[in-house]
């Protein structure tokens, strides 16, 4: 029993010590393969190959390291060795074919692919498995082949639709890669995102936009029901900053659908923001022109004020005509909707169209304090407010007041921009006063303001 024993303890050690020998070779294998000392990885993979079993683990390192190694003849004899043992399995055939490519034998390269081509057995783990292949050897037409073959076999045309997407991508055919991406969205709306996504990844981007917007204009005139169609189209036409083509859609689904106009407005939205004045008023009027029972009213008819009003901050060519015209729509918005805490946004956008064009001071101070002392304000907003009397008071030569407000917002929004905003006004105002000591001070602090725009300003002044 005692020798059974030691005899057993011994067969034991010796195949932990084996296996320890295994571990510590193909880690020494893999390192030697990373290092880019491809002939010492190759002894040792070929070492663990046979000795394992011809394990396909090790056939692979070993198949990339004699082919870096040019030793053609010895992978040749490898992979029709595993050809005969695993009777003729793809994987095998391909590999044979890319080392015939590798010795610029192109006719028995191609005849091992259509061979592996050709054995295609039905079923998706099969049919993805040799794409795969194809395509680990950037075979990207032969990888179409297995799927068109695959599809074709399962019965579903859009069943590998994104695949065939990416691999028709891949050889430069943006036409069929588009093809095949909304065929797939058809089949699985779900994947929009993902499509996207590839988009906006692919160095191929513009090439995509341009022939997504081809192609999807042509599925929304044929299928004007298909709402996935127009999201996407939408999508591209935001890409390439067409807004008009953007609306255009949006406004016909709305139509369709009977909405409130929600989508619309976030185009207008997206457009004012691109400083595409003429798009975004476009759609904040269709919003408004719903009518007032319609529960964006109000919020479209506030946010069409207000890009107005942008639109003359960021351009000069607007006519005295157009800054009485725009105050008059203001007046009647405020007193249409009372004047109270939910116009107060207008009431403050008027008072700087007041102060800053029309040069109604006066007007503009006393809309500002009317603000102020409003109940239920924001309290940013009042804070804004404050900053825009403090201009005007500024500007009225009342300095000592103006400089008060600009420290009330700075002691009440401490970092926040709004508060360096106001600090920085201070520092203005002291630099223009002669306060150079104080003003340094502040400029200093605000040079690493979180705002780019208040860190630059700090720094020129």
């Amino acid at each position: 029993m005692k020798k059974l024993f030691l005899l057993f303890t011994f067969a034991f050690s010796l195949f932990i010590s084996a296996f320890a020998q295994k571990g510590r070779d193909e880690t020494l294998a893999n390192s030697y393969l990373q290092e880019g000392e491809i002939d010492k990885a190759a002894e040792l993979f070929q070492g663990l190959w046979e000795k394992n079993n011809y394990d396909l683990k090790f056939y692979q390192p070993l198949y990339k390291c004699l082919l870096s190694l040019k030793k053609y003849d010895d992978l040749e004899k490898i992979v029709k060795k595993e050809l005969k043992k695993n009777d003729n399995a793809p994987k095998y055939l391909i590999d044979l074919g890319y080392l015939y490519a590798q010795i610029s034998d192109a006719d028995k390269a191609k005849e091992q692919y259509e061979k592996a081509i050709k054995d295609l057995k039905p079923n998706e783990i099969a049919i993805r498995s040799m794409a795969n292949a194809f395509e680990d050897y950037r075979l990207y037409g032969y990888e179409i082949k297995v799927y068109e073959k695959g599809a074709k076999a399962l019965h579903n045309e859009a069943y590998f639709s994104f695949e065939m997407a990416q691999a028709y991508l891949n050889t430069g055919d943006v036409g069929n890669a588009v093809k095949y991406y909304l065929l797939n969205l058809e089949a699985n709306p779900q994947n929009v995102q993902t499509i996207k996504n590839t988009i906006q990844t692919s160095r191929d981007e513009t090439k995509l936009l341009a022939e997504m917007e081809t192609q999807l204009f042509a599925k929304v005139q044929k299928k004007p029901d298909n709402d996935d169609f127009i999201d996407l189209l939408t999508w591209v036409y935001i890409q390439n900053k067409d807004f008009e083509g953007a609306l255009v859609q949006m406004k016909a689904l709305d139509r369709r659908k009977g909405e409130d106009g929600m989508r619309v407005l976030n185009i207008a939205r997206m457009a004012q923001t691109e400083g595409d004045y003429t798009n975004a008023i476009a759609g904040f009027e269709y919003v408004v022109n719903k009518g007032k029972d319609s529960p964006l009213y109000f919020t479209a008819r506030t946010e069409l004020l207000n890009c107005r009003k942008e639109k003359i901050a960021k351009n000069l060519n607007y006519t005295q005509a157009d800054l009485e015209g725009l105050k008059s729509d203001y007046l009647a918005f405020i007193n249409e909707n009372e004047r109270g805490f939910r116009t107060a946004q207008s009431m403050k956008e008027l008072a700087d169209l007041e102060g800053f064009y029309l040069h109604d001071i006066k007007g503009a101070i006393d809309l500002c304090k009317e603000i102020i002392d409003m109940q239920g304000v924001n309290h940013q907003l009042k804070n804004q407010t404050k900053l825009s009397l403090g201009d005007f008071y500024l500007i009225s030569g009342d300095v000592w007041e103006s400089t008060l407000l600009y420290s009330q917002v700075d002691k009440d929004e401490k970092d926040s921009p709004l508060g360096e905003e106001a600090r920085f006004r201070n520092a203005k105002w002291a630099y223009y006063k002669g306060d150079f000591d104080w003003a340094q001070t502040q400029l200093e602090a605000l040079k690493s303001s979180t705002s780019e725009l208040i860190s630059n300003d700090a720094i020129d002044l």
